[in-house]
């Protein structure tokens, strides 16, 4: 949106990224208890251009009182230039705090569901704090695309069924069970901090 300046157009999303959040982990029995313990910690970050790794942390630290150089930041960029889509910043960030590197790590939601329902790590880690809800990924198309060509592509993406075999199977590798309309207000928090944080639009 911002590279276009408000002109590329929000087509669909998935209904997983309408409620995403960022969760601060830690060691289990590390003795934090929310985001203000860790005033004087260190906090390890995905790579700096991830929403749910890097960008929002940083902004929930301040909306918390929590100011510049009151957390340690220790900035991980082993995916830099995917947007954090890969979420390899957020295993790395995750073995700083294994390592005893860091005291906390900032990771996305799905990445904290993944090890607990999966149990790859159990007893291991506990979370400390989450974000509120916020809206993530959606297909966009720039200006020359035709509404006329979009349309029927959204039509059939929204009409996907989950009870339908062959639907589900593309719907379980996507991770949702529907496509949903975008919803642009749930961005609100993410461009607020790329503002704040002049965070280039062209990364």
């Amino acid at each position: 949106m911002l590279q276009t300046g408000g002109n590329c157009r929000a087509l669909a999303m998935r209904d997983t990224d309408l409620a995403f959040r960022t969760v601060l982990v830690a060691r289990a029995g590390s003795g934090l208890a929310g985001v203000h313990d860790l005033a004087g910690r260190r906090l390890a970050l995905g790579s700096r251009d991830s929403a749910q790794a890097a960008i929002l942390p940083v902004c929930y630290l301040r909306r918390e009182g929590l100011s510049d150089g009151a957390v340690e930041l220790v900035r991980i960029d082993s995916d830099l230039g995917k947007h954090g889509d890969t979420g390899r910043s957020e295993l790395d960030a995750i073995r700083l705090v294994l390592d005893g590197d860091a005291d906390a790590a900032a990771i996305g939601g799905p990445t904290w569901d993944a090890i607990g329902r999966d149990e790859l790590m159990p007893g291991v880690l506990e979370a400390v704090w989450t974000s509120p809800a916020y809206c993530h990924c959606n297909f966009t198309a720039l200006p020359r695309l035709p509404e006329q060509r979009s349309r029927p592509w959204v039509a059939h993406l929204l009409a996907m069924d989950w009870e339908v075999p062959e639907h589900r199977r593309i719907l379980e590798l996507e991770g949702l069970r529907r496509w949903v309309p975008p919803d642009l207000d749930g961005y609100a928090s993410l461009f607020e901090a790329v503002a704040e944080q002049g965070i280039s639009a062209r990364w």
